[in-house]
């Protein structure tokens, strides 16, 4: 909500908005549109698909709120737009830092708002006419704010990629710190069996040695290849498959070269699989979800090969698989930039009840 209200009311200062009470009513009922549209949004679908859909809900219905209602040229109210969510960006900097220095998600949001709230005061005091006056000389001026904007989409697309390295990582150091408690409690189960030996319950042990192998199984990653990156990754989807009740096999063996860098790697694989598992897990009959995935090389390329059983046949579009569902479907356009830039080939197909992705590079 600050982040609107600061956003909104930046834009249309730099717009030119007069400072009336009926302009202020009309910012606040725009303001509290936009708040509940977000908030419909993540109870219908969840934050990744609002994040996705943000400029949609915010930017789109603020340029139109400012040509529409103040009568501003598209040019000028897009570039207020776009330069005020820039200007987002420092109270969102100052509060993720003083939530990092004192370990605390309350400070992080009060620090930013605070830092929101001086951030808007001093715009308005010592920059909104500058920029107003820049934006309103000449289209050329208006197009030297988009590098900027530029730069903060690609700060959100690295912050994203963040985000999800550290989802990945992080089920790996919850197996590491179950690990090291079953390893701290070692000496209790040695103890317990001494008791049991010494009586001579036989059958008891052997229970008793069935449910710790269980339980270390549990723990114990599995190993589908050599790479450690692609391995937590393939590690991670694997538990996820088996939460969602999908049959998932693996055959990674990896050639000692490739062009992709492990993140690349990692973010295809990543695409691929978590829609794989979605596809799969809409299947009634829980014996027909299965994915497969190979990993090979033939003739010095890595050659990929993911399929999985489905519900509903896909639709393609200009090759490329398509979904009206939201939420889904946005990777394949990035597995397919991501063979292309290294000269590859790739293909989705459908054949005999399988959806299938090919890749060779």
């Amino acid at each position: 909500m600050i982040e609107i209200l600061f956003g909104t009311a930046t834009a249309v200062s730099f717009a030119g908005m007069e400072r009336t009470r009926k302009n202020y009513i009309a910012v606040g009922c725009l303001t509290t549109v936009l708040f509940f549209l977000q908030v419909i949004c993540l109870n219908a679908w969840d934050i990744d698909v609002t994040f996705k859909l943000y400029p949609l809900l915010s930017h789109l219905p603020i340029t139109v709120f400012i040509v529409a209602y103040l009568k501003r040229p598209w040019l000028i109210s897009l570039t207020s737009v776009l330069a005020s969510f820039l200007c987002c960006q420092p109270p969102r900097w100052i509060g993720t830092a003083l939530g990092e220095v004192f370990d605390s998600v309350s400070i992080n949001h009060v620090s930013y708002i605070a830092a929101a709230f001086l951030t808007y005061c001093f715009l308005r005091k010592y920059a909104v006419t500058s920029v107003r006056h820049l934006i309103e000389r000449s289209v050329s001026s208006c197009l030297l704010l988009a590098p900027c904007r530029l730069f903060t989409i690609c700060s959100n697309m690295l912050d994203s990629q963040f985000k999800q390295a550290q989802k990945e990582f992080e089920s790996l150091r919850q197996m590491q710190k179950t690990t090291a408690s079953y390893r701290h409690d070692m000496r209790h189960h040695f103890a317990l069996l001494q008791s049991m030996a010494s009586k001579g319950n036989m059958e008891d042990i052997k229970e008793y040695l069935q449910t710790v192998q269980s339980d270390l199984d549990a723990i114990t990653p599995v190993r589908f290849c050599e790479n450690e990156t692609v391995n937590l990754i393939l590690s991670s989807f694997a538990a996820k498959a088996k939460q969602s009740e999908v049959r998932l096999t693996i055959d990674a063996k990896l050639p000692d070269s490739y062009p992709f860098s492990d993140t690349e790697l990692c973010s295809l694989l990543s695409n691929t699989l978590e829609n794989a598992i979605h596809a799969s897990k809409q299947i009634t009959d829980i014996s027909k979800r299965i994915i497969h995935l190979r990993m090979f090389s033939r003739n010095n390329k890595l050659c990929i090969d993911i399929r999985n059983s489905y519900q509903k046949e896909p639709v393609f579009h200009h090759g490329l698989p398509v979904s009206k569902e939201q939420g889904h479907g946005f990777g394949t356009k990035s597995m397919a930039h991501i063979v292309e830039k290294y000269g590859g080939v790739f293909q989705f197909s459908v054949k005999d009840g399988w959806f299938i992705f090919q890749a060779t590079t």
